[in-house]
């Protein structure tokens, strides 16, 4: 039942949220998990509610490690939505957790650290669009 695989869901997820925000975030995850775990006909609620305890929790590592463009921190902030996400729907599905768990969650977090690092340049202009798009104030004044 378990297997190692890189969750590409959980770098996506966090790549939204750090150049956006949770609301959109927790959009944006809802309805990838909605399309795609519907589509291989897997059960989403696990899924759903492992995602929104991993956006609280990197809610809270925000401020303190969120600097815009460090790889570092976003490396942390993978690392932490990978064991947040991972342990949740496994006690969700599985309800206990054991050392193959445990040696399967380490290797999904190495592969997800160098898939980032491995895309950390490459997505770099849509990191920029992104955050252009959803930080900048859409009011327009006009002075007639």
């Amino acid at each position: 039942n378990l297997k190692v695989a890189p969750n590409l869901f959980l770098i996506y997820l966090t790549f939204i949220f750090v150049n956006t925000n949770f609301k959109i975030s927790f959009i944006f995850g809802a309805f990838y998990l909605l399309i795609i775990e519907t589509f291989l006909n897997i059960n989403f609620i696990p899924s759903m509610i492992a995602m929104y305890i991993a956006l609280i929790t990197l809610e809270l590592f925000k401020m303190s490690l969120l600097k815009k463009g460090n790889i570092i921190n976003e490396v942390i902030l993978v690392s932490i939505s990978t064991i947040i996400f991972e342990t949740i729907r496994t006690l969700i599905q599985n309800k206990f957790i054991n050392i193959d768990f445990l040696n399967i969650l380490f290797l999904e977090m190495i592969f997800n650290l160098l898939i980032v690092l491995i895309l950390y340049d490459m997505i770099k202009p849509f990191r920029e669009k992104l955050n252009e798009t959803f930080s900048k104030s859409n009011i327009l004044t006009r002075y007639f």
